[in-house]
């Protein structure tokens, strides 16, 4: 309940190196995730995310 009520990891990372986007925005099911990447490693990783409720927090469980 705390991941729905206070999600994580949620936005966008500043100057990204990398960008990615995934499903359909039609259908309200879409996510797009940015990455800040450094020597070959993900140092930060932020989504958005349109979805039904029930849907959002489920990215954010990814620890910091």
């Amino acid at each position: 309940m705390d991941h729905f009520l206070n999600p994580r990891n949620v936005g966008d990372v500043p100057e990204p190196e990398a960008n990615g986007e995934a499903g359909e925005p039609n259908c309200g099911d879409a996510m797009r995730l940015s990455l800040r990447i450094k020597d070959g490693r993900i140092l930060d990783a932020r989504f958005r995310r349109l979805a039904a409720e029930r849907r959002l927090p489920v990215p954010a469980w990814r620890p910091s």
